[in-house]
């Protein structure tokens, strides 16, 4: 990393000062709580109760002061339990009353709770006791009350009825307080009569909120009355309570209280996103919401991303849900975040709530929200660190020949002639099996040497070697440290991470250093207030992109001294042995030797943010932003002079000398290195009005309305550098237009050019208005229109933007006074329709070329540069569009279950495909608007408590349920050889982009051979089953992405201790597995499956799906099979993801620490059940599957 650089962007931070987090997480308003979260303050608690049930809450404040921090982990709790629960070891209890909560001091005899002093006045009779009760409007005793003699250290409280007994002298002022009452003052006047002298009620009298009544100044007198059985007080609730935190919904551009959002979204809090163990934040959103499909690398149909939300909006262009950090879009890796700077993502799922973000929000978006300051805070502090310990892969998940079957094929090859022509050469690659028969054949060794030696091979497997000397296990080691605090006037956050990762393969290797901060202050009585971030990361990946792959399955690459071996590569090893002599470098290929990483990227990535935000009156506020976002790899392949890959390359442009018969570089001696850098810049301003506006308490209105504009630079260039010297950094130049004559074929070549670069700018312009109404908080209505225009669509002005709406209502039918049922409630429903867009930046309306390919450097045949047209121009060119609607309903069923459920449906059009051009144009396809597909699907989260004592445990459901359709695609399948083995290129019209084609099998014929149908009829005729047009002789199997996923979460907790684990399901998807293949075993692919299970003799096809091996192989028949029915298996699996043990310390002296928690974690434990009777596991078809893991970490709150 650049040190000017480096300093540069600490100078940066310093300049910022951060805050840290509380995390608190709720659910929607109702009687239930959910709350979870380790050390929250007792005041965070209280205000997400009042938030989630709309019951006031009152508390003297001083009282929390000398609260514990609580640890909680509540789904749908009854509130009466939950206030048990987290109040259970606190100096305080607390009653109800109608929709209100009353916090007060516990006792068993209130009046011992002050200092009752013993006066002489008292004694000789100056004092008389002042007996009474107080009361609420009601009638019913008020417990706790304060009734002090002002100016005096006397005092006492009530009981548990409201009555209370003081000693007074005539004329004291007494004044009467409680928690969540207006207070009074009265005078002791003679005879121990009160007379009323003030109360704390507002001066506004005798007006009707709608709520409640503020009494005028003639009734406050009344709240002091003489009786005969002495005093009687009343006191009047107030209006004010404890602070709401709002559970709030982050669209990127504003927060919505959930309660006022008509939109599909879902909250991932802290607590769940800390419950994951993993340096990616990727992963820690994967298997823990609905309607988020995570897709394996190895399933994934063409451009299919790494996780989906509600399935597909688009064929070709960008898969991939849109990625915003706080409040902007994020172009950089998603790898740079760190994950314990994250307070929360947000997943926004239909056009209500991601609508905001126009054409960029089709494949759903995710807001992620980093931790912030919180005013009038202490000064804390955080400290996390985890190991992770991964075993080594499984070589032995993926089915292969054993050393032995194979060696048995090669006899039988050899005995045919297969290797004939290979061994008429000197140089072509035999195997060690075949050069021992050719030795014996030739009379070099003896049939016991032969078969001596070859019998030590069979017995050879290079598994063994591939995982004792080239594989580890994966560790890895995550650092985090961030302070917080906060003032009158601001907060701030400061944050510092570092992650070492070590590979499963020896040359694998990772870290990642993060450092972010940010500011909030606030000036001119808060009316100004300025938001500043900065987040700095840098990263470094190293790799050996030439791993190791056998050849042959009984290859050693040690021997019995640990000592490197050779083993084939390109040329025969005997040949090779020839040529240690001659001059050349040693040709040897050394598995063992190479096994150290020869490729290294480094991302340096970095975002600075500002936001001024003034509040011009309570209801309307202006703010500008802008964040400015640069990322930069560095990317180099070195190849050391002494790497096989730099030897093989000098020794094959070695020539021989004619007249002195040397050996003769035509390139230079040295290191050869590939460098390539990639670059974006991104630029980002946004101005928006806000309004909010809460009218008597009926009437909510907010809206927000501005405009933005962005700006994203990206280039990239490439550079090959050969005769490297590193100890001065010198290189020589080559020729890359002359043909060089090779050395062992004689042939001609050109040297290897990787020099290139690239350029484009995107440019976008969006303005935008998103409102809601509220009326009586029971009926919202949310409204939202945008309009994107950019510089990649569209010749005309028109063209070039596409307007993009969304439309919500939601209604709280629980809250209607006519709704009386209580098993159901609370009970919400929501309905939103609207337009969201996608784009692909590979097409645009006008020409775009590029200049040659990587393959021939891009240099033609007469050595000159060539141009390649990318994109014809297409000036009807238009955006995406995603017509989407979603409907959905919430309740609580009885005391202990809360559940959702949203069906919805997307529509995308004018989707981007290929499309028939006119052929005398020069270019028969085109990239244009040229399909349709249609989405539906459901979303279900039940969660439940199922035991609520001193053991807790609760269950987190979800289930989703999405499948599409294409409606649209102009270009027909050319065959059914296509439709079974490429469809995902040509969509078939009515079914799902992901669908899976096969060949209807018939079995095998009494030669083994396999059969198919050919217009309806039992065939062998392999090519003209693949050439046929009748779709009926496919069988449509299903789709390869799954219909029906989901999990589901239980959490045990007992005191300090807390376990859950994580079961996940995927069902209703296929997919095509791999078999026997006499093309694959004859051209020494030995990994290959059913090779026992195989067609040997007559009648074995009344017990064997798998044909027999013929030579020479018959490809079109070995397509077939592969194609075929039978080998499409069922995916639905269900396992166990992950679990989590953890224990909590809440500190009793929190001078010293807050709270500690101590975790162990496993993660990959692998299936319990799976549909397919193979071993394969459905996520993991072709490549091994991730390794079980192991973590232990800890986290420190000071």
């Amino acid at each position: 990393m650049n040190k000017i650089y480096f300093l540069r962007v600490m100078r940066l931070l310093i300049l910022f000062s951060i805050a840290g987090f509380i995390h608190v997480s709720a659910a929607s308003y109702s009687q239930t709580v959910t709350l979870s979260g380790n050390g929250i303050s007792l005041a965070d608690v209280l205000r997400a109760v009042r938030q989630q049930t709309r019951y006031a809450v009152f508390v003297n404040m001083d009282y929390l002061d000398k609260t514990k921090p609580v640890t909680v982990n509540a789904q749908d709790m009854p509130l009466a339990d939950f206030l048990d629960m987290v109040l259970k070891d606190q100096p305080l209890s607390y009653s109800m009353d109608d929709k209100t909560i009353f916090i007060s001091r516990k006792s068993t005899d209130v009046s011992s709770q002050m200092e009752i002093t013993r006066h002489p006045e008292l004694d000789s009779g100056t004092q008389q006791p002042l007996t009474g009760r107080i009361v609420d409007s009601t009638g019913t005793g008020i417990r706790g009350v304060t009734i002090r003699v002002v100016d005096a250290k006397r005092g006492t409280f009530t009981d548990a009825e409201g009555r209370f007994s003081l000693a007074v002298n005539e004329d004291d002022v007494v004044s009467v307080s409680a928690v969540g009452y207006f207070g009074l003052k009265f005078k002791v006047d003679t005879d121990l009569k009160a007379v009323f002298v003030s109360s704390d009620l507002p001066a506004s009298a005798g007006v009707n909120t709608g709520s409640r009544y503020i009494p005028n100044e003639r009734d406050k007198k009344s709240f002091v009355q003489n009786t005969d059985k002495g005093l009687l007080i009343t006191l009047v609730p107030s209006i004010s309570f404890l602070d709401d935190v709002e559970v709030t919904v982050n669209t990127g551009y504003e927060f919505i209280p959930k309660e006022r959002a008509t939109g599909s979204f879902v909250l991932i809090d802290s607590a769940l996103l800390n419950r994951t163990v993993s340096t990616n934040i990727i992963d820690k959103i994967k298997y823990v919401s609905s309607g988020m499909l995570a897709i394996p690398a190895a399933n994934r149909v063409a451009n299919d991303p790494e996780i989906s939300i509600r399935g597909r909006s688009t064929i070709f262009a960008n898969t991939n849900p849109l990625i915003v950090v706080d409040g902007f879009p994020y172009d950089g890796n998603i790898n740079n975040i760190n994950p314990f700077d994250v307070e929360s993502v947000t997943e926004l799922k239909d056009a209500a709530a991601a609508s905001i973000w126009g054409v960029r929000a089709g494949n759903g978006v995710i807001v992620i929200t980093t931790k912030k300051g919180k005013f009038n805070s202490k000064l804390k502090s955080t400290v996390s660190s985890s190991i992770t310990i991964g075993k080594k892969p499984n070589l032995f998940y993926q089915k292969q020949l054993s050393s032995s079957d194979y060696i048995d094929i090669e006899e039988y090859l050899y005995k045919q002639g297969a290797y004939s022509y290979p061994l008429s050469t000197s140089y072509l690659v035999i195997s060690p099996v075949v050069q021992i028969l050719q030795d014996r054949t030739e009379g070099k060794i003896s049939d016991v040497e032969a078969n001596s030696k070859i019998n030590i091979l069979r017995s050879t497997d290079v598994r063994n070697d591939i995982k004792k000397y080239l594989l580890q296990p994966s560790i890895n080691q995550q650092y985090s440290f961030n302070i917080s605090g906060g003032g009158e006037f601001n907060q701030f956050y400061l944050s510092a991470g570092y992650d070492n990762n070590v590979g499963t393969s020896i040359s694998d290797k990772y870290n990642r250093f993060t450092l972010n901060a940010n500011n909030t202050a606030n000036w001119i009585n808060n009316k100004l207030q300025l938001n500043t971030g900065i987040l700095f990361v840098h990263s470094n990946q190293r790799s050996n992109i030439n791993n190791y792959s056998a050849i042959y399955p009984y290859e050693s690459i040690v021997d019995n001294k640990g000592q490197a071996l050779a083993t084939t590569k390109d040329y025969r090893l005997e040949y090779v042995d020839t040529l240690s002599n001659t001059g050349l470098l040693d040709w040897h290929y050394r598995p063992y030797d190479e096994r150290r990483s020869n490729y290294n990227s480094a991302i340096d990535d970095y975002k600075i943010n500002a936001a001024l935000k003034y509040q011009f009156i309570t209801s309307l506020s202006f703010s500008i932003s802008y964040q400015y976002e640069r990322g930069l790899v560095n990317q180099l392949t070195n190849y050391p002079v002494s790497s096989y890959y730099t030897r093989n390359l000098i020794n094959s442009f070695s020539i021989i000398d004619p007249s002195t018969s040397l050996i003769v570089n035509q390139l230079p001696n040295g290191d050869i290195r590939y460098n390539s850098q990639q670059e974006f810049s991104a630029n980002y301003g946004r101005a928006q009005f806000n309004y909010e506006k809460n009218i008597s308490d009926r009437h909510y209105i907010n809206a927000i309305g501005g405009f933005e504009i962005r700006n994203l630079l990206s280039n990239s260039n490439g550079r090959s550098i050969y005769g490297f010297n590193f100890n001065n950094y010198s290189s020589a130049d080559v020729n890359y237009l002359e043909d060089y004559q090779q050395f062992v074929t004689g042939g001609s070549a050109r040297i290897p050019n990787y020099n290139g670069q690239t350029y484009s700018i995107d440019r976008f312009y969006s303005y935008y208005i998103n409102a809601s109404y509220s009326y009586l908080a029971r009926y919202t209505f949310s409204l939202s229109g945008r309009k994107d225009e950019s510089n990649l669509f569209g010749v005309k002005s028109n063209q070039k933007g596409v307007p993009l709406w969304s439309a919500g209502i939601k209604w709280d039918l629980s809250d209607e006074k006519f709704y009386k049922s209580k098993l159901f409630s609370p009970l919400k429903l929501k309905f939103t329709h609207g337009y969201n867009g996608n784009i692909d930046r590979s097409v645009s309306a006008f020409v775009t070329a590029t200049t040659g390919t990587s393959s021939d450097n891009g240099i033609n045949r007469f050595g000159n540069y060539y141009t390649q047209i990318v994109n014809p121009p297409n000036p009807s060119l238009e955006w995406e569009k995603v017509n989407m609607s979603n409907i959905g309903v919430e309740t609580g069923i009885g005391k202990n279950i809360f559940t959702s459920l949203e069906y919805y449906i997307k529509k995308g059009e004018n989707l981007i495909a290929f499309t028939p051009n006119a052929a005398q144009t020069g270019v028969v396809l085109i990239k244009g608007n040229a399909a349709n597909l249609t989405t539906k699907g459901i979303d279900i989260t039940l969660n439940t408590n199922n035991i609520n004592r001193k053991i807790k445990w609760t269950t987190n459901f979800l289930f989703s349920y999405v499948t599409d359709k294409v409606t649209k695609y102009k270009i027909a399948s050319p065959s059914n050889g296509y439709t079974a083995g490429q469809n995902y290129n040509n969509p078939i019209v009515g079914r799902p982009y992901s669908s899976i084609f096969s060949y209807k099998y018939a079995g095998l014929d009494s030669a083994g051979n396999p059969q198919g149908y050919l217009n309806g009829k039992i065939s062998t005729d392999y090519i003209s089953i693949s050439q046929s047009n009748n779709i009926n002789d496919l069988a449509f199997n299903g789709q390869a992405t799954p219909q029906m996923y989901g999990g589901v979460r239980n959490t045990l907790q007992y005191k300090g201790i807390e376990f859950s684990i994580n079961v996940i399901f995927k069902f209703k998807y296929f997919f095509r597995r791999s078999s026997l293949q006499s093309s694959g075993i004859y051209n020494g692919d030995f990994r290959e499956d059913d090779y026992k299970n195989r067609w040997m003799k007559p009648g074995d096809e009344l017990k064997t799906y798998v044909p027999s091996l013929v030579y020479p192989p018959n490809p079109s028949r070995d397509g077939f099979y592969q194609y075929s029915s039978v080998l499409i298996e069922k995916g639905d699996n269900i396992r166990i993801q992950d679990l989590k043990l953890g224990y909590n310390i809440v500190s009793k002296n929190r001078d010293k620490f807050s709270t500690i928690q101590i975790f162990v974690f496993a993660n990959n434990l692998g299936i319990i059940w799976k549909a397919t009777k193979t071993s394969l596991d459905p996520d993991y078809i072709n490549v091994y599957p991730n390794p079980v893991s192991f973590s232990v970490g800890i986290n420190a709150n000071f």
